[in-house]
């Protein structure tokens, strides 16, 4: 399983088998975030201008529509690169250091796998390292990430002697795990942080646990709950189509 569809398979069990089995078709917005991804992998202390250029360059690729939909997105994307570049500078300028960029991982806990990639490793001015994650949708608050799985797995794998070992790293403390959006801005910045604490021993253990229920649902001959889309407009609702047994078509 991936990090990030722990969460959905805990919401909508349904939701997780029918993604798994009939994804969506990547959109442009998809895309984008992608696009934005690579910009600060391959500059990841790029300025502004750095990371456009990657962007620009790949830009009129994506299935926007032409005319003013196109220049609207356009200029969305741009902002969100001038976010991120502010982030770089404003976390140089505080001190922290870079450790890894889109470090893969592979943790094994009783039959779960869990394999995932992190977008970015810092080390903090204290000298503990810390996970961030680069979001180009919606913000949520500190609030909303408390128990966010996929960030708690990202803090797991960060603090494995193996992958510390790979990188190359010293033993240093956990700071925890940062959500990095760049489409709106807080507090008179283009950007804004929502923060998990990092894990103490009942979190892990929560955690685990948490991991033993979702191998649990995955081996489960039927999945509960409901699509989020299901009967709602636009082109994804007719990915349910390839299950019969789901849309009623058997």
């Amino acid at each position: 399983m991936s990090p990030s569809a722990l969460a959905t398979l805990e919401e909508s069990p349904i939701e997780w088998f029918l993604g798994t089995l009939a994804r969506n078709e990547s959109g442009p917005e998809r895309g984008l975030g992608s696009l934005l991804h690579r910009a600060l992998e391959e500059n990841p202390g790029g300025s502004a201008d750095e990371l456009w250029a990657v962007v620009d360059q790949s830009f009129g690729q994506l299935d926007y529509e032409p005319g003013w939909v196109s220049s609207v997105q356009r200029r969305s994307a741009r902002a969100m690169v001038e976010a991120m570049a502010d982030y770089v500078r404003d976390r140089q300028g505080e001190g922290f250091a870079l450790a890894g960029v889109e470090q893969g991982f592979q943790m094994h806990f009783g039959r779960a796998i869990v394999r995932g990639m992190i977008d970015r490793i810092e080390v903090t001015p204290e000298q503990q390292l810390l996970v961030v994650d680069l979001k180009t949708g919606q913000h949520v608050t500190d609030a909303g990430v408390v128990d966010n799985p996929q960030m708690f797995a990202y803090q797991l794998a960060l603090e494995s002697p193996e992958l510390r070992a790979q990188m190359g790293l010293a033993e240093m403390d956990n700071a925890g795990a940062v959500l990095l959006f760049v489409k709106s801005g807080v507090g008179g910045k283009r950007y804004r942080l929502a923060t998990q604490a990092p894990l103490d021993d009942a979190g892990r253990e929560a955690f685990v646990e948490r991991l033993d229920k979702a191998v649990a649902i995955i081996c489960a001959a039927e999945f509960a709950g409901e699509p989020r889309v299901f009967g709602a407009g636009g082109h994804s609702r007719h990915r349910w189509h390839f299950v019969g047994q789901v849309c009623g078509d058997v």
